[in-house]
């Protein structure tokens, strides 16, 4: 511990908050320029291993929670994509937001995920009516025409605490900004076409995806 505190400045050790939290720095002092220890060093080597034990756990909690899966699909197995995916989510209520461009089969998603729960309703891009949906609990989305602004000025933001699948065409990062900020957990599935062949890509996650 004493040879990795070599490799920094008493003035790098004393700034760097990252580094050495207070409770480190309040253990080290400055003494012609080297740096020195307040109290027993035993003391002052167990805080810094607890507080390197305890950043390697977050680190790693970080990395097990923050994740992307990718699917590639052709539309024949769209339906066995779905279920996977809906194991992710492992959950009876989810927001799920949809990015992708023009033609990339957001709708085609949402058809086949309704199909998945046995329901016949007719899945249409709610590009104009805003909203459908589809059984008691699946809610189609779509915001392309009305931006984020007035999607929540016709109260549809709220519509995100009811119980069920809540699946959003042309969502953007702004929406998933405002969803952490007031505590909604989302899955984030970009849909990435290629012209040249039928296949597509879900790349899907629990954080936006730049």
């Amino acid at each position: 511990i004493e040879k990795n505190i070599t490799k920094f400045s008493a003035e790098q050790l004393l700034m760097s908050e990252e580094i050495f939290p207070g409770i480190l720095k309040k253990m080290i002092v400055q003494n012609d320029g080297k740096i020195d220890f307040k109290g027993n060093r035993e003391e002052w080597a167990r805080e810094y291993l607890k507080h390197f034990v305890d950043q390697t756990k977050k680190r790693a909690k970080d990395m097990i929670e923050k994740f992307v899966k990718k699917f590639k699909v052709s539309e024949q197995v769209i339906p066995k994509a779905i279920s996977e995916i809906l194991a992710i989510i492992n959950s009876p209520s989810a927001i799920i937001l949809l990015e992708g461009d023009l033609g990339s089969g957001k709708t085609t998603f949402v058809k086949y995920f309704v199909e998945y729960f046995d329901l016949n309703d007719n899945v249409t891009s709610p590009t104009f009516t805003i909203q459908n949906i589809y059984g008691a609990n699946i809610f189609h989305y779509d915001i392309y025409q009305i931006g984020l602004n007035d999607f929540i000025k016709l109260g549809l933001f709220e519509m995100f605490s009811e119980k069920g699948y809540h699946l959003v065409e042309w969502a953007n990062i702004d929406l998933a900004t405002m969803l952490k900020r007031y505590g909604f957990d989302f899955f984030h599935i970009k849909i990435i076409a290629n012209q040249d062949t039928n296949y597509r890509i879900y790349q899907v996650s629990n954080e936006w995806q730049i």
